[in-house]
């Protein structure tokens, strides 16, 4: 089972094939879609909007496979989960979820993972209040806000880029408890700290010189890097005051590029070849 990338935001099944795979006739490929963007990773902690809806379409997917794979002539107990950057994040999320148990055997994640910084919302109710103000909505309460999602269009819920090409606004979130069955009911540190997980055989490896990919917005974070380094440290770590996320801003600058701008020059320590 292959899980597309595109950081929760794009992507689509067929944007992989597995010809070359599947002609050895070793194994079967199943791919599939899933909701994107704020229409699967919107998460207002409300009865209506918990959140994940997009990793709960995957579950979907994944038990059909387990429920139907035999008829294709596959084995629903040797299910391999494999994915790629935003389907890599969500394999690993698989293993830490209580709602995936016996589903699947194996799996395979390339270039992602779930303690990275942009797999999981650290703020769901600012970032969803971000984007509803980029549609010229602005709310004053959840239920106001859930109100406006509700009823947005899809066009509406899929009008912009998110620009902040290091910190999409949605992707999977920690869900409140509203006793229904939850994809993540705890951060992915505190699970793996605890041993709370499904111990599998896993596979993890990540694509040589990943930053290239990029490149083509370069110029827009240069500019953002010079203006304020701190802005661009990953959005999960915490610093007591302003003053300390500066200091380490500094000393993280310092060490990748000296006293220099970041600039066309800095392609070597960004993608070295």
């Amino acid at each position: 089972m292959y899980i597309y990338r595109g950081s929760f935001q794009t992507g689509y099944a067929g944007e992989v094939l597995f010809k070359n795979l599947v002609q050895t006739k070793r194994l079967i490929a199943v791919t599939f879609n899933y909701r994107l963007g704020a229409e699967g990773f919107l998460c207002l902690g409300t009865k209506n909007i918990p959140g994940n809806a997009g990793m709960k379409d995957q579950i979907s997917a994944l038990k059909w496979i387990r429920k139907n794979i035999a008829y294709f002539g596959g084995n629903p107990d040797d299910i391999t989960i494999d994915g790629s950057s935003a389907g890599a994040k969500s394999t690993d999320l698989f293993v830490l979820s209580k709602m995936t148990k016996g589903l699947f055997a194996k799996i395979i994640t390339e270039s992602g993972g779930s303690l990275q910084a942009n797999s999981i919302q650290v703020d769901p109710i600012k970032n969803a209040l971000q984007y509803a103000s980029l549609v010229d909505f602005q709310a004053d309460t959840i239920e106001q806000l859930e109100e406006f999602y509700l009823s947005a269009s899809f066009d509406t819920l899929f009008a912009f880029d998110l620009g902040d090409r290091h910190n999409y606004l949605f992707k999977p979130c920690v869900e409140r408890d509203f006793g229904q069955e939850r994809f993540l009911d705890d951060s992915p540190y505190n699970l793996i700290k605890n041993g709370n997980y499904h111990k599998l055989p896993m596979l993890y490896g990540f694509t040589a010189q990943e930053g290239i990919l990029r490149m083509e917005t370069f110029d827009e974070w240069s500019v953002q890097m010079n203006a304020n380094f701190a802005s661009v440290l990953p959005i999960d770590l915490n610093f007591p005051s302003i003053r300390e996320k500066e200091k380490v801003a500094h000393l993280a600058k310092q060490h990748y590029f000296g006293d220099e701008d970041v600039d066309t020059h800095s392609y070597t320590y960004i993608c070295p070849t």
